[in-house]
């Protein structure tokens, strides 16, 4: 059987780890390639752009966080777009949850929600130990499914649980990010919620399960990205984030905008329900298990006056207000915590590494108070 051939997109430690992570066996390794010339110097191999349409390869791996603008480049060049497989995000799994598992010492605390408390909560600034399981995009259907799988494996005592307003109005697979219910979740739960019901290309992430050994894949992931040092990973992503997301802050800021109202003004009823279901499920299961719950709103510069979004913040606290009769948690809002300005911000809604330093810092000392009442 002939190697498939492959030339991957991009010069730098995620390239590299793409390089290492190749399946030997059925892979054929030309070379890599950029945008700039100058990045031949980083590699052993290096193919200029300009020099693709004269090369026979399958497959162009984009191994950058600057993948956007390379398959457009991409396109301009003429290459079909059958022969791309996108490594930067394919390569986004759900790796944390996986290193939890693998912990050797005893970490009995965890956070978990969306981006907001994945930049937000920096496990250096507490007065405990807990291992941070938030991820962007992530909404209480993979909550549920997370938690209830590691508890059990884990023992576990404290859950930070990060939300924000309109969680019960989120499903993300049905929502744009919809790939990734595929790349962070599919490979554990073997489940796709509402994803598995729409039609949709799995030909690109088979691809890339067939040229990737995941063995070595697992082992360099750590090596390059998971060193345990949460400054450097924290501002890691700050650094990407500024890169690949502000070029224009106000434009930027204009789209968070606009984003997160939409979460507000459609109610998707059917998915209010079953979250709320949901909710209510794994609230009733924690109890049950002994853990204690922390919901957390994360700060934010957002300040909304309009109708529809305080009517959309007072029925989460009414929700919440009704849970609370029924299921054991406490709940901490620091949406608009004047406390945070816009030097604690990588963008409206999410922190950057000295904002996570206050924030948690604030959080600390708002949990240490709650524990020593127990």
């Amino acid at each position: 059987m002939d190697k498939v051939k492959v030339i991957i997109w991009g010069c730098g430690n995620l390239a590299k780890l793409a390089f290492k992570s190749l399946e030997e066996n059925k892979v054929s390794f030309l070379g890599f390639t950029s945008n700039n010339n100058k990045d031949r110097e980083n590699v052993h191999r290096y193919i200029d752009k300009k020099e693709l349409s004269k090369i026979k390869f399958d497959y162009i791996l984009i191994a950058s966080q600057y993948h956007v603008e390379i398959i457009e480049e991409i396109m301009k060049l003429g290459i079909d777009a059958s022969k791309v497989i996108n490594f930067f995000k394919i390569h986004n799994r759900n790796f944390k949850l996986i290193n939890y598992l693998n912990l050797k010492e005893e970490v009995d605390a965890v956070a978990i929600g969306m981006s907001y408390g994945e930049c937000g909560i920096n496990p250096e600034f507490l007065s405990f130990k807990l291992f941070n399981l938030a991820l962007s995009s992530q909404d209480i259907y993979y909550d549920d499914k997370t938690l209830r799988y590691l508890i059990e494996k884990k023992k576990i005592r404290k859950v930070i649980f990060e939300l924000p307003y309109y969680i019960l109005n989120y499903d993300l697979s049905r929502t744009k990010n919809m790939d990734l219910c595929y790349t962070n979740y599919y490979y554990i739960f073997n489940d796709l919620h509402s994803y598995d019901k729409v039609d949709f290309n799995l030909n690109e992430f088979l691809i890339y399960e067939n040229i990737i050994n995941e063995k070595v894949y697992n082992d360099r992931f750590n090596e390059f990205y998971c060193s345990g040092n949460f400054e450097r990973e924290f501002r890691i992503y700050d650094e990407i984030m500024a890169k690949e997301s502000i070029q224009e802050v106000e434009n930027f800021g204009d789209d968070i905008i606009k984003n997160y109202k939409l979460y507000f003004v459609r109610q998707y009823k059917d998915t209010i329900e079953e979250n709320k279901g949901i909710l209510e499920g794994l609230l009733g299961f924690l109890n049950k298990q002994g853990v204690n719950v922390y919901f957390v709103v994360t700060p934010s510069l957002l300040r909304y006056n309009n109708d529809i979004f305080l009517e959309s913040k007072n029925k989460f606290h009414e929700y919440m207000g009704d849970l609370k009769e029924k299921y054991k948690f406490d709940l901490y809002d620091f949406f608009e915590d004047e406390d945070f300005k816009y030097a604690d911000f990588k963008d409206y809604t999410h922190l950057n590494y000295n904002g996570s330093k206050k924030f948690t810092k604030k959080l600390n000392r708002k949990l240490k108070n709650n524990l020593e009442e127990l």
